[in-house]
């Protein structure tokens, strides 16, 4: 955390895995997922992202991203495209390419093999992580998801958006019961409650009765995944773990 008046900021400092010779395009290697929050587009309000990564192990890399867009979901949705990236031996990675991949783009910062923090360049401010995901033979449904998390948002963009954090529980069918706190600068609110039924696809991707047939969420693994608030002017992204 920072001490100056001025610029405020607080962080999260990682180990960083760095394999014998350093880091390489093999470093990357099958699915991934990402997730980050920034300004949006037109300058009001803020942008909500997240989705898949795929890469070769030698440099082509397979992005399928969502995003909302200050309440509003980009189109195409899912937006699919391929990079190329490059990785230097320290862990700082590129990516450039046609449309998604080119000014803007993010630069990356591995920690470890498919693990790393996301940096946005572009007027946006974007900031996130990319964790590698680990799919069960088959593929995920609806079933592979059940528990209780504690959940909590990243990134807050503007003091008008506000902070939460709760318990989410979910079950075998998809019914899910959320059970939160909430505070801004106009107020707090404590034991909000919410409930809701997930669809879950076979690369993780989920929707939820709240919002029918719009992705709003992927899993990371069987104890963690991460979904964003209904559609506002400052989507949140939310990380749930068990």
């Amino acid at each position: 955390m920072s001490t100056g008046p001025n610029t405020p900021m607080q962080g999260e400092a990682t180990p960083q895995s760095v394999p014998a010779g350093g880091f390489t395009t093999s470093s990357l290697n099958g699915n991934m997922v990402y997730y980050g929050t920034g300004l949006a587009s037109g300058g009001t309000g803020g942008e909500a992202d997240f989705g898949l990564f795929n890469a070769t192990g030698t440099g082509s890399l397979t992005v399928t991203g969502y995003s909302d867009d200050a309440g509003t979901w980009s189109t195409p949705n899912p937006d699919t495209f391929t990079c190329t990236y490059a990785v230097a031996s320290n862990g700082r990675m590129t990516i450039t390419g046609g449309a998604g991949c080119g000014s803007g783009a993010p630069v990356f910062y591995l920690t470890a093999a498919n693990t790393a923090f996301m940096l946005g360049e572009g007027s946006g401010v974007q900031i996130g992580q990319v964790e590698p995901q680990v799919v069960p033979s088959g593929g995920f449904t609806t079933a592979s998801f059940p528990g209780t998390y504690y959940a909590g948002m990243i990134e807050a963009v503007n003091q008008l958006q506000g902070t939460w954090s709760g318990v989410v529980t979910v079950n075998s069918s998809g019914d899910t019961s959320i059970t939160g706190d909430s505070t801004k600068t106009t107020g707090q609110s404590a034991d909000q409650t919410t409930t809701s039924t997930i669809t879950v696809n076979s690369d993780g991707t989920f929707s939820a009765s709240s919002e029918p047939g719009v992705i709003i969420g992927i899993i990371i693994s069987s104890t963690k995944g991460v979904f964003t608030t209904d559609s506002s002017t400052y989507p949140a992204m939310m990380v749930m773990k068990q």
